[in-house]
């Protein structure tokens, strides 16, 4: 399982689902500009530039794919599922873990070009800007995976900073599992290898945004939610002390230094705003590249639907793990994007006992930091439709008795309406009272009897 048998499976099976740009894009703003535009028509396409310049002004040899994740359908098709169960599904992926295969070098595609020393030079790459207050170029399709000898392999979507041919300023989020790996390095004096992997099948993206103790190493993971073992080879670098994965289309090997910092950003990130300059910039020296002959280079775009359902898919399937263990009756999990993939929840339940919508919310909002706003509602509404949400918490809530606030609470650094990181979390519990409560309190939902639903159907055809 790579990324092109992901693309020749969409060519194949839902060819309106990939549109490739033959025109020569002039400025790596309008790549951007391209998905913005299509997102504002509601179409959502991978999308596949063949004639795009590298960072040394000369036409790229190396196509880009972006907008890969855009379609919540589209990763739903990757572990071979439906858009409602995705969360369900990578739940039971996630959970039981596939152990990797180590590969010979001869067999592993993106050993089939090796570049070291100042060949390995970065400027080959189609690494683009993406909006215009960015600091620079960013690679934002970067799975950064770091080892460590009581850990194991760890693996994790980290933004970087062109800084030159080979040198990389990236984002490490404070407390974060990349970020203590390389303070243990640091607290040594020692450099930390890295391997920055760019293009893979979905399922391997999806899969490194596991939500996991530091304790679990994620190849094990990753092969759990790709449903087959994750191939691994010698890296370049470091040998089979370090290894890489075989079937990725561009894997860039590198160092990151200890005791050593740059400013990079700002930034056009998730939430839709620029993030300020980090000062903690890591900097990562490159040692090599490998890559396919043909490789495809994969871009993630910020803000967007492409990095709001990548980030959101494994969140919802830890939240419902978590809400599951207090209330039994969850039946389903959502993160939309009008929160950015991270800010609001909806949770499904089939409500057994007064307070499940209550400890549902508080569940929620242990299980990941960085949500903020949780509506809980009863299981006959779809909770993939936000008007059916709202008007659950239209008619079904009254905030003197069913909302929670809880204040000072720590959120995301990336919040641009947080202080500091620090947030107000909390809940609209828009479930209904148990009988005998119900009774006269909530009157009888409207409904249309499901025959002549069918008949319907029947008469508006495909209109």
């Amino acid at each position: 399982m790579d990324l092109r048998s992901y693309l020749e499976f969409i060519s194949r099976e839902h060819p309106d689902n990939l549109l490739t740009i033959e025109a020569n894009i002039e400025s790596s703003l309008e790549i951007a500009a391209i998905v913005w535009l299509l997102g504002k028509q509601g179409k959502y396409p991978i999308l596949f530039f063949k004639n795009i310049n590298n960072l040394l002004g000369s036409k790229s040899r190396i196509p880009l794919v972006t907008n890969l994740f855009a379609s919540r359908d589209r990763c739903a098709w990757a572990l071979n599922t439906s858009n409602r169960l995705l969360a369900l599904e990578y739940y039971k992926r996630e959970t039981r873990g596939v152990e990797p295969v180590v590969v010979d070098e001869n067999d592993a595609p993106v050993k089939e070009v090796v570049l070291t020393g100042e060949e390995a030079d970065l400027r080959m790459l189609p690494i683009i800007k993406h909006y215009e207050k960015d600091a620079g170029p960013y690679i934002t399709g970067g799975v950064h995976v770091v080892w460590d000898p009581e850990y194991g392999y760890n693996a994790a979507t980290i933004r970087d900073m062109y800084k030159g041919p080979r040198k990389l300023v990236s984002l490490f989020i404070k407390g974060r599992h990349t970020d203590i790996y390389h303070r243990r390095y640091e607290d040594r004096n020692l450099g930390m290898p890295i391997a920055i992997v760019i293009g893979h099948h979905p399922a391997f993206y999806l899969g490194t945004q596991t939500v996991q103790p530091i304790t679990v190493d994620e190849y094990h993971v990753i092969g759990g939610v790709l449903g087959e073992p994750l191939r691994l080879t010698p890296s370049t670098t470091w040998g089979k002390s370090f290894l890489i994965p075989a079937d990725a289309e561009i894997v860039i090997e590198g160092e990151v230094l200890p005791n050593v910092r740059e400013t990079e950003g700002p930034f056009g990130e998730f939430p839709k705003t620029y993030g300020p300059v980090n000062r903690d910039g890591r900097v990562i020296v490159v040692r090599a590249i490998n890559m396919r002959k043909n490789s495809i280079y994969l871009d993630v775009i910020p803000g967007h639907r492409d990095c709001f359902f990548l980030g959101s898919i494994p969140v919802e399937s830890r939240i419902f793990h978590t809400v599951k263990n207090v209330v039994p009756g969850v039946r389903n999990v959502y993160l939309p994007p009008s929160g950015c993939g991270r800010f609001h929840c909806y949770i499904q339940i089939e409500k057994m006992r007064e307070g499940d919508g209550k400890n549902a919310i508080l569940a929620a909002l242990s299980a990941y930091e960085v949500v903020k706003h949780v509506v809980v509602v009863d299981s006959d509404v779809d909770i993939f439709d936000e008007d059916e949400v709202l008007w659950a918490i239209a008619t079904r809530s009254q905030l003197d008795r069913d909302l929670i606030v809880v204040e000072g609470a720590r959120g995301s650094p990336l919040d641009p309406s947080s202080l500091n990181g620090f947030t107000a979390r909390g809940g609209i519990d828009a479930t209904k009272p148990l009988p005998p409560r119900l009774k006269g309190v909530f009157p009888e939902v409207i409904s249309i009897p499901e025959n002549i639903i069918e008949k319907a159907r029947e008469i508006v055809g495909d209109y």
